[in-house]
């Protein structure tokens, strides 16, 4: 069949996420998910932006709970259409802020601001909360086309977060921008158009993302562009329809407002979840990783181009690098090889073939030092003939061997095997002579010998003179034999065993016994806060200290106030707490989650999705993602806050790192890992060029900073101290006690000086280094 060529919509999808203050990301969150499940291709993308205003603690993993739930809900059915999908996904997103205010939790009531869109082909639904915004530009005009569907009893009722969808149908050219009301406070509509018409698409997204970066604080814009594609279909028909291109679509009735009179059904909470394609959005300013599900980013696609044309140098050196080998390396080495062979071959022939022609020139040519020595054999065969017994006389013949009637006459083979016989010769006088050397250095060896004899005391003699000598003499030889032998043996232990001494005093009082000169200037007194032998580590919170043993949490103000873990979560292994949302993470052996709230001095579960074979080594926080190191897997996950406890893990670690005595672990937006002897730097998922420039006989026994700290707090039991370094790695100032020998787990509080550690079940208090 003929082809024809079709014209398809096809949309560009490009999103913006601006914090410059970092203590607001957990505010903002942006959706851009399409399934990569053949059955749910029919549904599109869904797309989102979710900014809550309040910025206190309970409201800070909202955002990202809501994300995970729009896009789990979407594609939860593949039998519904888009619009369906997109109905039950406004119903579960405010059945879910329900629940949420249901336990409490209601500061973010009124203060939120949501768009949801779907998006499969030209077909789109949205709706819109608080004072988010769809604006579309369309034949030069730009309208906002959200406009009356944000329902305005939404801190009333968080059911009513969402009410009304529009719908419409997006055509070629138009520009669909999807945003908060952030934007607002930089341009106005106008301004905005104008800004649309003046530049190309990618100029008018660096345009955007420059200014709202000088100018907000936080914000969130997806931009769509729509464009053309061809396809190619098989012709059915001669007839042609004609495109009905002059009916608006985005015209009066087209978002029409539908209001939900009727009750929409309840969706399943077991929700099938899709890995996505997920890419990452890192803050320049922040350096905050935002981990999206958007398909195509100009930026990254530089990143990419960039990365590929590395590879392909890499692989041209090594191309260049392979043909030098081969055309000069090997080729070298061959001629040097040969040349070697063939010189040792022909100086010492070992066999020459008797049956076949071995013309004499031939051999000539080949070999110049063969031929001399070959013409020298035969004249002195001719001189001194008699000299060689031959057994067969025939052999002195010359014999001639002809190919055919026009061969030439060439040399005999029994001249050949004379050759060989003196060559045979040469080698037996060698052999002869080897074997009078050996023979002449027997004998000197046994004449140095019987010299040497002659000068060695006899024993027999010195045995019968002994039997001679009477008792008191004897005794007197015997004690001055054992004073020469016994004495300096008995010097030379003596000596060994204070050597060995001194050495064990001097390694045992480095590990255990060292001790630290009070009347240094870098010596700072501690003092002891508490003590329990179950004791594994501190925090810090509001001024107040709190102590992390096994079994129970202690609050040391005024008087220690204690709280038991749950009896069914067993012992602490490691712990992390995580300022933003003012919690305390504890993980046991068998990678048991939950947490302890410092404000209602209570315990909760925490849910958490971690692998069978994982061997966790480690746990850290930051903002709202929690750190898990699995050494088993070489790989390091990170966990996004979510409902009840966290969302879907990510393999965050992109570089190949050994993961043996990994000691501890902390966070400030980049990732350290403390090792016995140095410290990995992470970040952006990846290893950076970091290097401790600590002392040369010096040890890592635990590591502190956060993002509010300025400094970065290493622990040496080696040299008893608490060393300060920058976080480029430059030591600053140290201080020593004695209680640092065997300190673990510090935490450094910057605000007041001071410095909290664990140390022979103790809780110590010291000053920092300044």
């Amino acid at each position: 069949m003929p082809q024809k060529k079709q014209i398809k919509l096809e949309t560009d999808i490009n999103e913006i996420v601006i914090v410059n203050n970092k203590k607001l990301a957990p505010y903002i969150e942006l959706v851009n998910f399409s399934s990569q499940n053949i059955d749910q291709k029919k549904l599109g993308t869904i797309l989102g932006i979710f900014e809550i205003k309040d910025t206190s603690e309970d409201s800070a993993y909202i955002v990202n709970f809501l994300s995970s739930v729009a896009k789990k809900t979407y594609f939860a059915s593949h039998q519904k259409n888009p619009e369906e999908s997109f109905e039950s996904t406004l119903a579960k997103v405010n059945s879910s802020l329900s629940e949420v205010a249901k336990h409490g939790n209601v500061n973010w009531i009124g203060k939120i601001d949501a768009v949801l869109c779907s998006v499969f082909e030209n077909q789109i639904n949205f709706s819109v909360s608080g004072d988010a915004k769809v604006l579309l530009l369309r034949n030069s005009k730009l309208t906002e086309i959200s406009s009356g569907l944000s329902p305005k009893d939404e801190a009333a009722n968080p059911l009513k977060t969402f009410t009304d969808i529009a719908s419409g149908r997006l055509e070629f050219e138009d520009k669909l921008i999807i945003t908060t009301d952030d934007i607002s406070h930089v341009f106005t509509l106008d301004d905005l158009e104008k800004y649309t018409l003046s530049f190309s698409k990618d100029k008018f997204l660096r345009f955007l993302e420059t200014a709202l970066v000088n100018e907000l604080d936080i914000a969130g814009t997806i931009v769509i562009d729509t464009k053309k594609t061809l396809l190619k279909t098989k012709e059915k028909s001669d007839k042609k329809t004609k495109p009905d291109s002059e009916f608006n679509l985005f015209g009066s009735t087209a978002f029409e407002e539908k209001s939900k009179s009727q009750e929409i059904d309840s969706v399943a909470d077991s929700l099938s979840d899709k890995t996505p394609n997920k890419k990452e959005y890192t803050h320049e300013k922040t350096g905050h990783i935002y981990v999206t599900d958007s398909g195509e980013n100009y930026k990254g696609f530089r990143e990419d181009k960039v990365s590929q044309m590395i590879d392909n140098f890499k692989e041209k050196l090594s191309d260049l690098k392979y043909w030098l080998k081969e055309r000069y390396v090997k080729k070298g080495s061959y001629k040097i090889k040969k040349s070697f062979v063939s010189l040792f071959k022909k100086e010492f022939p070992s066999k020459i073939p008797v049956s076949k022609e071995y013309p004499l020139k031939k051999v000539a040519h080949k070999s110049p030092i063969l031929t001399q020595h070959l013409k020298e054999i035969s004249s002195q065969i001719k001189d001194k003939s008699k000299s060689f017994s031959l057994k067969n006389p025939l052999k002195n013949k010359v014999i001639f061997k002809t190919k055919s009637a026009t061969s030439q006459p060439t040399e005999s083979s029994s001249d050949i095997r004379l050759n060989r016989k003196e060559s045979y010769f040469f080698i037996d006088k060698i052999k002869k002579q080897l074997i009078n050397f050996l023979k002449l250095a027997y004998s000197t060896i046994i004449i140095i010998a019987n010299s040497v004899k002659k000068f060695l005391p006899q024993f027999s003699k010195i045995k019968f003179a002994f039997l001679k000598m009477n008792l008191k003499l004897k005794i007197i030889v015997l004690a001055i034999i054992i004073a020469i032998f016994v004495v300096p043996l008995f010097i030379f232990l003596k000596k060994d065993s204070s050597k060995s001494a001194v050495t064990t005093t001097s390694d045992s009082s480095i590990s255990e016994d060292m001790s630290i000169n009070p009347s240094s200037q870098f010596y700072n007194e501690t003092s002891e806060l508490y003590k329990s032998d179950s004791l594994i580590g501190t925090f810090i919170f509001n001024n107040i200290v709190f102590a992390v043993s096994k079994n129970r949490i202690t609050q040391l103000e005024n008087t220690a106030k204690e709280y038991n873990l749950p009896g069914n979560f067993g012992d602490t292994k490691y712990y992390s707490f995580m300022s933003d949302l003012n919690l305390l993470f504890l993980m046991n052996a068998n990678n048991q989650l939950i947490s302890f709230s410092p404000i209602s001095l209570k315990f909760k579960d925490e849910s958490i999705a971690i692998k069978d074979d994982a061997q966790i080594e480690g746990i850290g926080t930051y903002l709202t993602y929690i750190y898990l190191v699995d050494s088993q897997n070489k790989q390091i996950y990170r966990y996004p806050r979510a409902d009840n406890g966290f969302g879907e893990k990510i393999d965050w670690l992109q570089s190949d790192i050994n993961f043996e005595n990994i000691i501890d672990l902390t966070i400030d937006g980049n990732v350290y890992l403390a090792k016995n002897d140095n410290i990995i730097k992470l970040f952006n998922r990846k290893v950076q060029n970091f290097s401790l420039k600590k002392d040369e006989n010096s040890s890592i026994n635990g590591i502190f900073t956060s993002d509010d700290t300025s400094s970065l707090y290493v622990l040496d039991n080696l040299n008893g101290e608490l060393d300060k370094f920058d976080k480029e790695g430059n030591k600053k100032s140290f201080v020593s006690n004695q209680n640092l020998t065997k300190a673990t787990r510090v935490w450094a509080d910057e605000k007041n000086s001071s410095a909290y550690f664990v140390s022979d079940n103790t809780l110590f208090k010291i000053n920092l280094p300044k």
